[in-house]
C-alpha cells in the first residue's frame, strides 16, 4: 500500500471507465473531499474506499489534513469544499468538535461534515448531534467502505442542493436589486394586485377586473383567476370559462401572444410572459375613454414589469430548490422544518412526528438498482400521504420519511399496516422492510431541529427491535437512552484502566470421560455495585469501537491464568470474537501478537466466531480467520443454525467446531433426539469432519440423548455456571 506520508496533501482520484469518456471524464470539475485525522492508516483506508468511485458524474479530489490546527491554518483552502470527514479526537479531546464550530464561523456553511470517530464515548451521540451543525456521525469500526459510499453520496446530494440554492438566490437577489423600485411584491397574488390597482390608476379607472394566470400550452378558458377587484371579486380562484360575461372570455380565448394591450368596447386587456413560459392576462373595466398619452403609459408600464413577473418565476423557483426534494417531487427536510416550526406555533391540537426508515436502504439500492430503490420510497411516500390527520409527510433522509399529524387519527393499526405494504415496480412487487418511530409531542415543546435529532437518535437506538414494527417514544425508551449514553462513557473509561472488566470461565466437558477439557472465557463489566450482562454492554462497546480492547483485555487475563494454572495437555480456553473485530485490518495479527507476548501457545486457544461473522466483509473476516488457524489455533462456529449460514458459507469457512445453540438443546429427550435439529447439526459436523460442542446442557436426560447422536463434548449449567476466572477450578 502506498505510504500517506508520502503522497501530496491535495489528490485526486478520477476513474476513467472507457476511452470514449475520457475527455468528459477530465472535463468535470471534481468534487473536494477534505479528511481530516491524525491517524494515517484512515487515511489511507479512506484513500482506497473511494479512489474508484465517482458520483454523480464526476470524480472526488481528496484533500489530507492530520490535525485541526493545520486545517485552522488552510481554512482559506477549503472554501469550496463539499464534505468533511473529521476525527472527533486529534490534538485533545474535543479537537474535532472545536473545529467544526471553527469552520461554521468562518462562514463554511455550505461544507457537508460528517463525524467520524473511533472513542464515541469522548463525544455523546446525541449530545453531538444537538450542539454541532453536523450531518453524521459515524463510529470509525462502523464507518466501512459501503457506509462510507452511503455517507459521501447522500452529503454530496445534499451539497449539489445547497450550492444550487444559494447560486439561485444570489442571482435573484441581483434582478431584485434592479428591479426593486419597480417592483417590490414576491408572490403571484400581490403582483396580480399590483397590476389591477397600479394599471388602473393609469388609466384614471377604479380597479376593476381580474387576472387570471397560465402555462402558454394550456387553455385560457382552464386558467384561474388568482385576483379579481369590483363586481368580479366573487371569482377569484375560479376557472376563467365560469366568468359570465361572454365578450370576456371570447377576447381572452383570442389574445394574440404580442404583449400589447389591447382595448376592446369597455375593457382594456393586456398579457405578459415570462421566462418559465407562464403568461398572466388581465382584464380592467374601464370607466371611461382612453388616451394615447395613457395608452403609451400602460405599454411602458407592460414592458417594465416583465421584470417583476420574472422575479416571480425565480422566486417559485427558489422555494422548488429550498422545500422540494426535486427526485422524488415531494417535500424535503427544509419543509418539513418549516410545517413543523409553524405547528408548534400555531396549532392548537395535539401533535405527533413519525419518522420512517426503509431499513438498508442502501442493500436495496445494490439490489435494485438506485431507480427502482426511488420509485419505492417515492410510493411509500403518496401511500403515507393517504393516510388521515397528517399535516406534512416529507423525505428526510437517503430512506427516510418523516410525518407531522394529529395523533388522534393516525391510529397505530393503520401505521402498522402501511409498515407491511409492497409496492409494484415495473413488474416487480418489493416489499421493504421498514421501522416507524412514533413520539406524541408536548405543548411545551418548541424547537423542531432539536425534536427531529432527538427522534433520529431513538429510531437507532432502537434499529435491531424495530424492524416491522411502530415503536412509541415513551419515557422507557428515553430512559433507555439516556441509560446508554451514561455507559458509553463509563465504559470506554473503564476499558481504557482496566476497571471492572472481569473475565468469568464456563468449563466445558468431555462427555464420555466426564472430564474438563477446556473452558470458555466471558467478559463481564462491574459498573459500580451493578454487575452489567453482555447482552447490554457488548453492543455498546461496539458502537463506540472498544470490543477489540475488551477482547485483548479477555485474552490477557486467560493467558495469565494458564501460565499459573496445572492443567491437562490440550486444555483449550475459548474466547468470543465480535463481529466488528474481525473487520478490522490487523485484528487477528494484534491477537497473535498478544499471545506471544504472554509466552502461550496459539493452540491453547480456540476463537469462537457466530455465523454472521462473515457477512458484513467476508473477504477480510475470512482471512483473518485464516491466519489465526494457520498459526495454530481452532476456529469455533458459535450459534449455528440460528442465524443466516448455508452449507456453501460453512465450507467457505476455516472452521474447526460447530457449536449447537442452547435453543437445540432445551427441548431435547431420548425420544425425539433423532428428529431433532441437533441431530442434523451433528450428522453435519461427522460429515464435514468437524468436532461438535452442544451449549445449553441442564439435565441428564439432554447430556444422555446429544451422546446417544455421537456429541462428545458438552458445556451448561449441569457442569458448572460462569464464574470467576479467580476461583474457577477444573
Amino acid at each position: 500500500m502506498p505510504n500517506l506520508s508520502k503522497q501530496p496533501d491535495s489528490l485526486l482520484v478520477e476513474v476513467v471507465e472507457d476511452c470514449s469518456s475520457v475527455h468528459s471524464r477530465h472535463a468535470a470539475k471534481p468534487w473536494k473531499i477534505l479528511v481530516i485525522d491524525d491517524d494515517r492508516d484512515v487515511h489511507e483506508a479512506t484513500f482506497y474506499a473511494l479512489k474508484e468511485e465517482t458520483f454523480f458524474g464526476r470524480p472526488i479530489q481528496l484533500i489530507h489534513v492530520y490535525s485541526a490546527s493545520e486545517a485552522r491554518a488552510r481554512m482559506a483552502e477549503f472554501r469550496d469544499v463539499a464534505v468533511a470527514i473529521i476525527d472527533a479526537v486529534m490534538e485533545t479531546q474535543t479537537a474535532g468538535l472545536d473545529l467544526i464550530h471553527d469552520i461554521r464561523k468562518a462562514g463554511l456553511e455550505e461544507m457537508r461534515i460528517v463525524l467520524r470517530t473511533g472513542q464515541p464515548g469522548v463525544a455523546p451521540e446525541l449530545s453531538v448531534i444537538a450542539r454541532y451543525e453536523i450531518d453524521d456521525y459515524r463510529t470509525k469500526t462502523e464507518l466501512n467502505r459501503t457506509r462510507l459510499i452511503t455517507v459521501v453520496t447522500s452529503c454530496l446530494r445534499i451539497y449539489n442542493q445547497y450550492h444550487a440554492i444559494n447560486s439561485s438566490r444570489k442571482g435573484l437577489e441581483m434582478i431584485i436589486k434592479s428591479a426593486r423600485e419597480l417592483f417590490r411584491p414576491t408572490n403571484l397574488e400581490m403582483f396580480a394586485w399590483g397590476i389591477l390597482l397600479q394599471v388602473a390608476a393609469l388609466v384614471n379607472s377604479s380597479p376593476k377586473g381580474l387576472v387570471c394566470v397560465r402555462r402558454s400550452e394550456s387553455c385560457v378558458l382552464e386558467s384561474e383567476v388568482v385576483c379579481a377587484a369590483g363586481r368580479f371579486l366573487h371569482f377569484t380562484g375560479r376557472r376563467v370559462s365560469d366568468v359570465p360575461e361572454q365578450e370576456i372570455v371570447k377576447i381572452l380565448s383570442s389574445l394574440p401572444d404580442l404583449e400589447e394591450p389591447v382595448l376592446s368596447g369597455n375593457y382594456l386587456f393586456l398579457t405578459i410572459s415570462n421566462r418559465s413560459h407562464r403568461k398572466l392576462a388581465a382584464v380592467i373595466e374601464l370607466d371611461g375613454p382612453v388616451t394615447d398619452t395613457e395608452m403609451a403609459l400602460v405599454k411602458l408600464y407592460c414592458g417594465n414589469i416583465k421584470i417583476a413577473f420574472d422575479n416571480i418565476s425565480l422566486v417559485e423557483r427558489l422555494d422548488e430548490l429550498a422545500f422540494l426534494d426535486t427526485t422524488l417531487q415531494v417535500p424535503n427536510l427544509n419543509a418539513f422544518y418549516r410545517s413543523f416550526e409553524a405547528c408548534l406555533k400555531h396549532t392548537k391540537t395535539p401533535l405527533s412526528l413519525g419518522l420512517i426508515q426503509i431499513d438498508r436502504f442502501d442493500e436495496l439500492i445494490a439490489d435494485h438498482g438506485l431507480h427502482l430503490a426511488l420509485e419505492c420510497l417515492r410510493q411509500m411516500h403518496a401511500a403515507l400521504s393517504r393516510l388521515k390527520g397528517l399535516e406534512i409527510v416529507a423525505r428526510v433522509g437517503d430512506g427516510t420519511l418523516a410525518i407531522l399529524g394529529d395523533p388522534d387519527q393516525l391510529s397505530s393499526e393503520d401505521l402498522q399496516a402501511f409498515l407491511q405494504q409492497s409496492y409494484m415496480i415495473e413488474g416487480m412487487e418489493i416489499a421493504p422492510c421498514c421501522r416507524m418511530l412514533f413520539r406524541n409531542l408536548d405543548k411545551s415543546e418548541t424547537f423542531p431541529l432539536e425534536i427531529l435529532r432527538e427522534a433520529v437518535a431513538a429510531l437507532l437506538h432502537e434499529r435491531a427491535a424495530g424492524v416491522g414494527k411502530v415503536t412509541h417514544y415513551d419515557q422507557k425508551l428515553r430512559s433507555d437512552i439516556e441509560r446508554r449514553n451514561v455507559l458509553k462513557g463509563a465504559l470506554k473509561k473503564a476499558v481504557e484502566q482496566h476497571d471492572g472488566i472481569l473475565v468469568y470461565m464456563q468449563p466445558k466437558i468431555d462427555l464420555e470421560s466426564k472430564t474438563c477439557i477446556g473452558a470458555e472465557a466471558l467478559v463481564r463489566w462491574q459498573y459500580g455495585d451493578e454487575l452489567i450482562m453482555p447482552g447490554e454492554f457488548i453492543p455498546i462497546s461496539e458502537s463506540i469501537g472498544a470490543t477489540a480492547a475488551l477482547t485483548e483485555i479477555v485474552l490477557q487475563k486467560s493467558a495469565e491464568w494458564l501460565k499459573e494454572t496445572p492443567r491437562e495437555k490440550g486444555f483449550k480456553i475459548s474466547i468470543n470474537l465480535s463481529m466488528y473485530d474481525l473487520n478490522l485490518p490487523g485484528f487477528a495479527r494484534k491477537l497473535l501478537r498478544t499471545i506471544e507476548k504472554a509466552g502461550m501457545p496459539v493452540e491453547t486457544f480456540e476463537f469462537e466466531v457466530t455465523e454472521g461473522i462473515a457477512m458484513k466483509n467476508q473477504s477480510t473476516a475470512i482471512s483473518q480467520l485464516h491466519m489465526l488457524r494457520e498459526a495454530g489455533s481452532t476456529i469455533a462456529l458459535d450459534d449455528f443454525g440460528t442465524g443466516y449460514s448455508s452449507l456453501s458459507q460453512l465450507q467457505a469457512l476455516p472452521v474447526d467446531v460447530l457449536k449447537i445453540d442452547r435453543s437445540f438443546v432445551g427441548d431435547l429427550t431420548a425420544d425425539n433426539a433423532r428428529r431433532s435439529m441437533a441431530a442434523i447439526i451433528l450428522s453435519t459436523t461427522q460429515a464435514l469432519d468437524l468436532q461438535c460442542v452442544a451449549e445449553g446442557i441442564e439435565t441428564l436426560e439432554q447430556e444422555q440423548a446429544l451422546a446417544s447422536l455421537g456429541c462428545t463434548i458438552g458445556q451448561g449449567y449441569l457442569y458448572g455456571k460462569p464464574c470467576p476466572i479467580e476461583v474457577f477450578s477444573f
